[in-house]
């Protein structure tokens, strides 16, 4: 079977290529703005000492998403992106908002998020790193003290992975579509 469109015909058997399912960037898309979501009001920071070898550790220090400016944003934009990626993949218009448009506001709010956390993960790490020297410096009585990213920082950087991988498979799923290959 043979696909013309405007450019080039493309040839089609049983095993030939497809592009990609409508539900893959979107299933990556809303679950990477989801987790991010929760990452970003999550624990970015922790800080753990042994004061001594018979104690167990214990916590000193923690930095919470939802206490810094940026985390509840990062979690606004994060729902956005998720909602968006299900507007996205309908294929018709919602409401008034035309599809193509859905696609565009869907891409720009998967790039401001992956920004926003590519911005705010080394700002952590620093944070976790400044911990450490004052742990060093300071006057805390320990035999081994740890500042690394929490849980949420990690859930930012695994939804940043989602998200980019999404956008690209959402990408190539509608050039696919625009030279004709099926689904």
């Amino acid at each position: 079977m043979a696909i013309a469109t405007e450019e080039t015909t493309v040839e089609q058997s049983a095993t030939s290529y497809r592009t990609f399912s409508g539900k893959v960037p979107t299933t990556l898309l809303a679950g990477g703005g989801a987790l991010a979501a929760i990452g970003a009001l999550g624990e970015w920071v922790r800080a753990t000492k042994v004061a001594s070898e018979s104690m167990p550790p214990q916590q000193v220090a923690t930095v919470m998403g939802y206490s810094e400016a940026a985390g509840p944003l990062i979690a606004i934009v994060a729902a956005l992106a998720a909602v968006l990626a299900f507007a996205w993949s309908r294929r018709s218009s919602v409401g008034f908002v035309h599809p193509s448009a859905l696609r565009v506001a869907s891409s720009f709010a998967t790039i401001i998020l992956v920004a926003l956390i590519g911005w705010r993960v080394p700002e952590m790490d620093r944070q976790a790193a400044a911990m450490a020297h004052d742990a060093q410096t300071g006057a805390l009585d320990f035999v081994a003290f740890h500042a690394g990213l929490g849980w949420g920082a990690w859930c930012l950087v695994i939804a940043a992975a989602l998200t980019v991988a999404g956008f690209a498979a959402g990408l190539l799923r509608e050039v696919d579509r625009k030279r004709g290959i099926p689904e």
